[in-house]
């Protein structure tokens, strides 16, 4: 039985990116149900993915919504934005910073109040019909991944047909659990920024791109038998990237940092598990077929195509600063971001539509870009 896979990764508002190149996708879909028979996602790809399982009966409404939702979108849907609540949480933060030393525990993990984004997910996503979607075979699998805080585990949570194990790799746990909002939150809590949030037993989950190395493998554990990942970075050109590194900088600030740090936990593990799973798979096909069958594991071909911005994404989002409170601003003022400075952090909590409809419309000419080509590997690979 064919199983394509829909892998949508993180990156905080750089999500917004996905929903442009999945509404793109049902434009040239011919079906009403959706092609992908198992959808997977982390950080905020767990947001998409979530809506896109909810829709699996009707792939272009749910495109339709997602794209709406991202159209709209405010940052006072996802974090709190007033004085109040910006100060409180600043407050405990200076006050750890300071006298830390002299509590007895420091309470201050994050910098916003994502209280908004629940109400959001809540209002658009019933997971009980996701479920209904699993035992009724229109989806194989929904997973979304987080972060233990405690153990430094990567934890896939999922829902799938009765015959899938929990599964135990490394690092990478799976665990068959009813899905909650509680998982979405987890999974895209940007670290620092987001607040943890508290799962099953009690261990604090955070952003499931900090350990997962492999973005594809939950995919792969849930019997996907072909990938379709969208990511959010612009992949380097090999000769732009030796002259930037030819050049002298000038001063670095925190946000300049962040930024790497971020870039490297959120951006990177596509390209290199997708590089990885490509080199397996000309391994693979070397093969002899009868030295293949002969291998202890289940090992097959994975037939993987990848979307990825044309343009930089970053580009822009210090400028929507100018637009947030005061305090807020004075917050992201002092780590370095400016309105032409420190794009790379201001891009993942620049949850706004100014911002956010710009990179939808990057990810449906990008999709409409490739058109005749993701319309074949999509119809290839989906059982009628």
């Amino acid at each position: 039985m064919k199983r394509p896979a829909l892998v949508l990764t993180g990156g905080g508002a750089r999500a917004a990116y996905q929903a442009g190149a999945i509404r793109a996708l049902a434009e040239l879909w011919p079906h009403k149900q959706s092609p992908f028979r198992v959808i997977t996602g982390i950080s905020a790809g767990s947001i998409n993915a979530c809506m896109m399982a909810h829709y699996s009966d009707d792939f272009r409404a749910g495109a339709e919504r997602l794209w709406g939702l991202w159209n709209t979108l405010t940052i006072d849907q996802v974090f709190k934005t007033d004085n109040f609540s910006l100060l409180r949480i600043g407050t405990f933060v200076m006050r750890d910073l300071i006298v830390g030393g002299f509590l007895p525990r420091p309470v201050s993990s994050h910098l916003l109040d994502t209280s908004p984004l629940r109400e959001l997910i809540d209002r658009n996503v019933d997971f009980g019909r996701i479920h209904s979607h699993v035992k009724e075979w229109r989806l194989d699998g929904f997973a979304v991944t987080a972060t233990n805080y405690h153990t430094g585990c990567a934890v896939t949570f999922f829902d799938a047909h009765d015959g899938l194990e929990d599964w135990v790799r490394n690092n990478h746990l799976g665990w068959r659990v009813p899905l909650t909002t509680d998982h979405i939150l987890a999974s895209s809590s940007i670290p620092v920024f987001f607040p943890a949030v508290p799962l099953g037993e009690g261990s604090y989950y955070g952003d499931g791109t900090v350990r997962l190395l492999s973005p594809l493998s939950p995919a792969l554990h849930l019997g996907a038998t072909s990938v379709m990942a969208v990511g959010v970075r612009k992949p380097k050109d090999p000769t732009r990237l030796l002259e930037q590194n030819q050049k002298k900088g000038g001063e670095i600030s925190f946000a300049d940092i962040a930024g790497v740090i971020l870039n490297a936990v959120f951006l990177d593990t596509l390209e290199n598990d997708l590089s990885r799973l490509q080199r397996f798979n000309r391994t693979l096909k070397g093969m002899d077929p009868g030295a293949r069958e002969a291998l202890e594991q289940n090992w097959r071909i994975i037939d993987a195509e990848s979307l990825q911005p044309s343009r930089d994404l970053g580009v822009g989002a210090s400028a929507q600063s100018e637009r947030y409170p005061w305090l807020l601003r004075h917050l992201l003022r002092g780590l370095g971001v400016g309105r032409r400075s420190g794009g790379d952090v201001a891009s993942y909590i620049a949850f706004d539509f100014r911002y956010t409809s710009k990179l939808l419309r990057i990810g449906y000419n990008d999709v409409m870009d490739r058109r005749d080509a993701l319309r074949q590997f999509m119809l290839s690979h989906y059982d009628s």
